[in-house]
């Protein structure tokens, strides 16, 4: 099938091609009734577009200027029309304005010239310039911050510095590593009056010392913690896997190595936190084993080798912790107390033992973390104290504060502690009744019920029967 010289067309018939090209569309047009129609219609439009070019449009150049010579002769008109007798009248009212302003304006008369006045230069009577009274700064709130009471062998690596030897009494900023090699120990004195000991070849990292926040994590090896009643948001200690111990005033310990974790409470109670299971809570004399890489528990009771390991890394044991003290007449911190502070326990004779729940003796008052009369307010004693009653009469006194403020769940776990292990009857007595209180406003009814029910088991004649009794009516 020929090809169709459709783009050739207009230049064939412009005679713009060479000869051998004109002579080819020539014989294909001849042959060829498309491309003749395609020809006859290029044809006719070169021959549109030459007329067009050759007729220029006649332009009557006489009457254009005839008429533009006209409309300025009419704007010219217009404006002699108008009237000129407003300028007048602004120009004129402007002159009177200016006369008026330079005839009346007051004339100031020329002072005549007067006997010369004798003028005595007086210097002025120097001010003396006052100090200025400057108020004394307070003085900053010291901050306690993390020491190293007793060390033996163990190492310390802080942010962008080289591992070296920690030295004992040194303080430990936040962020540190506190590593401890073979037959080498730490232990640590927190800021909010904690105590942790690392064991021998453990790897512990203070993620946060604050006297309100404490959080350890413990890489490998074991942590030792004797936590206090110190008024804090959280006290939490976290081991490889993501396990995480949540305690208030307890004596445990966290051991962590590659697929497992250990937490052992000698004391008191702690929460465990476990990635995709629910919490635990471990009690005194149980131990709990986390296998992280099957996530699979294994709670038993302490044996009495896991018991002497508290008491080797230097941790007291409940025995020793039950063996009565004698308690000093009167102490500094006693001295801000009320008159209805917690009688002073009288030393047992050898060979006898004050059973821990025995009642006071009528001739002492009632020990109260709270004083009752007005115009009197108990001090909390200073944190540190040594006397665990001490720590537990201030524990008692921020649990009530917080009741009043009804934000009193963080010191439920504390003030259960202190009720179950307290040796002062009042503490114990005081915690119970808190505890009822503390669900009260929580607006859990049940436990509140509950509370109060074992209160009146545990104190049949306490101080606070009557409002037991008040709550548990229908």
């Amino acid at each position: 099938m020929v090809r169709h010289e459709t783009e050739s067309l207009w230049a064939f018939a412009a005679e713009e091609l060479g000869a051998e090209e004109q002579a080819r569309v020539a014989e294909h047009v001849a042959g060829c009734q498309t491309c003749a129609r395609k020809l006859e219609e290029v044809r006719q439009a070169q021959a549109l577009l030459r007329t067009v070019q050759e007729d220029a449009p006649e332009v009557r150049w006489a009457e254009v200027d005839e008429r533009v010579q006209s409309a300025a002769a009419r704007k010219l008109a217009r404006l002699e029309r108008q009237p000129r007798w407003p300028w007048a009248l602004a120009t004129v009212g402007a002159l009177a304005a200016v006369l008026a302003f330079v005839v009346l304006r007051p004339v100031t008369s020329t002072p005549l010239p007067s006997a010369p006045v004798a003028v005595r230069e007086e210097h002025p009577t120097p001010i003396k310039e006052v100090a200025p009274i400057k108020e004394a700064a307070p003085s900053p709130t010291p901050v306690i911050a993390t020491r190293a009471e007793n060390v033996s062998g163990a190492r310390i690596r802080e942010a962008d510095a080289q591992e070296r030897a920690l030295v004992a009494g040194e303080l430990l900023r936040q962020g540190s590593w506190v590593r401890t090699p073979a037959k080498a120990n730490a232990l640590l004195r927190l800021p909010d009056a904690s105590r942790a000991r690392l064991a021998p070849g453990s790897e512990v990292r203070l993620t946060r010392v604050e006297p309100e926040r404490v959080s350890l994590f413990v890489q490998r090896g074991q942590l030792a913690v004797q936590a206090s009643h110190a008024t804090r948001e959280d006290f939490v200690v976290e081991a490889e896997g993501g396990v995480r111990t949540w305690v208030v005033g307890t004596v445990f310990s966290v051991e962590s190595a590659s697929e497992s974790a250990v937490v052992t409470v000698l004391e008191g109670k702690v929460r465990v936190e476990i990635p995709g299971q629910p919490q635990q809570f471990v009690s005194a004399g149980e131990r709990l084993e986390v296998n992280t890489a099957r996530r699979t528990l294994k709670r038993r009771a302490l044996s009495a080798k896991e018991r002497q390991a508290f008491q080797e890394l230097g941790v007291p044991s409940q025995e020793a912790a039950a063996t009565p003290r004698p308690t000093p007449e009167k102490t500094p911190s006693e001295g801000a107390l009320s008159d209805n502070r917690p009688a002073p326990m009288a030393t047992a004779p050898s060979g006898s033992s004050e059973a821990p729940d025995s009642e006071p003796a009528p001739s002492s008052a009632p020990a109260s973390p709270e004083p009752e009369e007005p115009g009197v307010q108990w001090v909390p004693p200073e944190p540190g104290t040594p006397t665990q009653s001490t720590a537990d009469a201030r524990f008692l006194w921020h649990a009530r504060e917080q009741l009043h403020a009804k934000t009193c769940e963080s010191f439920l776990v504390g003030l259960e502690e202190i009720a179950e292990r307290s040796k002062v009857r009042d503490f114990r007595e005081q915690a119970r009744y808190l505890r009822a209180r503390c669900f009260e406003e929580r607006l859990s009814p049940s436990e509140a019920q509950a509370e109060y029910q074992r209160y009146l088991r545990e104190f049949p004649k306490g101080r606070y029967v009557r409002e037991a009794k008040a709550a548990l009516l229908p």
